[in-house]
C-alpha cells in the first residue's frame, strides 16, 4: 500500500520500464568495470570502508554548498549590480562539478550492492543528478567564455540544475531513510503476509545454499537432511 508522496512516487519509479533499461544496462557495464581484481581496490575505497562510512554522502555536501553559494552570489551580483561577485560565484560552479563528479563515482560502487528495486530509485536519482550537473557545466563553460561576468543566462541555467540537484537529494533522502541503503537493506521491511513460492524443492542440492529472488527480494535456502532452512540474505 502507498501510504504517502514518497512512497507513490517511489512506486512509479520502481514499476517505469525506462528505468528498468536504464539500471540493467548500467549494472551490466559496471560490475564488467569493477569486477576487474584490479579494480576493487578501487571500489572499496569509493565504498568509503577505510573510514568506516560510506564515502558517497560525505562527498555530496560538496556540490550542494557550492551551488548554493553560486545562487547566492549571483542573485546578489545581479540584483544589486555586484560584478565583481562573478567570478566568485564561477569559481563555486566549478568546485561543484568536480565535486559531483567525485560523489557520483562513490554513489555508483555503491550502487552496484543494493537489490534490484532500490537499483531503480538510484538510477532515477543518478540520472536527474547528472543533468543536474551538465547544466552547472554549462553554466561554467558560459561564465568562462564571457570572461566571468554574472548574466541572467547564465544564472537561469544554474538554477534549473539546482532544482534538479534539490529532487535528486531528496531521491537520495528516500534511499536511505525508506529503504535502508547503506544501513541495513532489511531496516524497513516487513515479511510477507504468506508464503511465497521461490524455487522447486528438487533444485535444492543437499547441504548446499542457494541464491534466489523472490519478488526482488535476495533469499538464500539451504537443504539439510531434508530439512529446507530459508533467511535474508545480508552483505
Amino acid at each position: 500500500m502507498e501510504r504517502d508522496f514518497t512512497e507513490r512516487i517511489s512506486a512509479r519509479i520502481i514499476k517505469s520500464n525506462l528505468i528498468r533499461k536504464i539500471s540493467g544496462s548500467l549494472d551490466t557495464l559496471l560490475h564488467r568495470c569493477f569486477g576487474a581484481p584490479a579494480m576493487r581496490r578501487l571500489k572499496i575505497f569509493l565504498n568509503g570502508t577505510w573510514i568506516g562510512h560510506p564515502l558517497h554522502p560525505i562527498l555530496t555536501d560538496i556540490p550542494i554548498g557550492a551551488w548554493t553559494l553560486t545562487i547566492l552570489l549571483d542573485l546578489i551580483g545581479l540584483s544589486f549590480g555586484f560584478p565583481q561577485l562573478g567570478l566568485a560565484s564561477s569559481i563555486a560552479a566549478g568546485v561543484g562539478v568536480v565535486g559531483a563528479a567525485a560523489a557520483a563515482a562513490a554513489g555508483l560502487a555503491d550502487w552496484i550492492d543494493v537489490d534490484p528495486p532500490e537499483k531503480a530509485i538510484g538510477a532515477f536519482h543518478a540520472t536527474v543528478n547528472a543533468s543536474a550537473t551538465i547544466l552547472f557545466l554549462i553554466s561554467f563553460l558560459m561564465r568562462w567564455g564571457r570572461h566571468w561576468q554574472p548574466e541572467w543566462e547564465t544564472f537561469v541555467l544554474a538554477l534549473a540544475g539546482y532544482l534538479l540537484v534539490t529532487s535528486g537529494g531528496y531521491l537520495g533522502g528516500v534511499m536511505v531513510f525508506h529503504m535502508g541503503v547503506m544501513i541495513n537493506r532489511n531496516a524497513y521491511r516487513t515479511g510477507p503476509d504468506d508464503f511465497k513460492p521461490a524455487v522447486e524443492t528438487r533444485e535444492l542440492q543437499e547441504g548446499k545454499l542457494k541464491r534466489v529472488l523472490v519478488e526482488d527480494q535476495p533469499v538464500v535456502l539451504f537443504r539439510l537432511d531434508g530439512i529446507i532452512y530459508n533467511g535474508p540474505v545480508k552483505g
